[in-house]
């Protein structure tokens, strides 16, 4: 058991898409975001934080998972008030954040093992996984950045963290496509439908 706090965040708008509730969306008779909690269950994480702007529409999904969910209000202010809020609500016990986009269901379990298991030999580095040279997500911070994690504003997630701390970031250069397919138009969701 490490003692790693994945969150999720799941507070989007989906603006590109028709879907309010992309997340929600069937994927082999199983909503999009349920394949990513799946996923982080067989985990030995310290604990997963799901980040939404409304806990209501995901109320059935609300005890087939082992998560805290948390609302994130402010979300219009974009994607780094979620990781706030994320960051926020995690263990004070916690060595590092493992930030898992929700609309991201294939990222292979294997990834996530590689991620933490990386952690646990360099636990001061940032960890961010590539395939074929190009980054994906999800990425861990070592817990020494939940300030500057805190400090983050506007829709860009953490990429200006991986900028000014680049001397520090480890690249994990891994077999997964997943990392790189999210759904984020309804092009993206039907490329998805063809892929499964």
């Amino acid at each position: 058991m490490s003692n790693v706090s994945a969150i999720v965040l799941a507070a989007g708008f989906a603006r590109r898409m028709q879907q309010k509730q992309k997340l929600l969306l069937p994927l082999q008779q199983k909503p999009i975001l349920s394949w990513v909690l799946e996923s982080l269950a067989a985990l030995p994480l310290g604990e997963t934080i799901v980040v939404v702007q409304s806990i209501a529409p995901f109320h059935h999904l609300l005890t087939s998972f082992p998560v805290r969910w948390v609302e994130n209000p402010e979300a219009e202010y974009g994607l780094a008030r979620s990781i706030q809020y994320g960051v926020r609500a995690a263990s004070n016990a916690a060595t590092g954040y493992l930030f898992v986009l929700g609309d991201m269901p294939k990222v292979q379990p294997r990834t996530y093992a590689t991620i933490l298991h990386q952690h646990d030999r360099f636990p001061d580095r940032i960890l961010v996984p590539r395939y074929h040279g190009q980054r994906g997500n999800p990425v861990l911070f070592p817990a020494r950045f939940r300030d500057a994690l805190l400090q983050l504003s506007g829709d860009q997630g953490a990429r200006s963290l991986l900028q000014r701390y680049a001397d520090q970031v480890r690249w994990l250069d891994l077999d997964d496509p997943g990392i790189l397919i999210d759904v984020d138009t309804e092009e993206d969701y039907q490329h998805l439908l063809q892929q499964s």
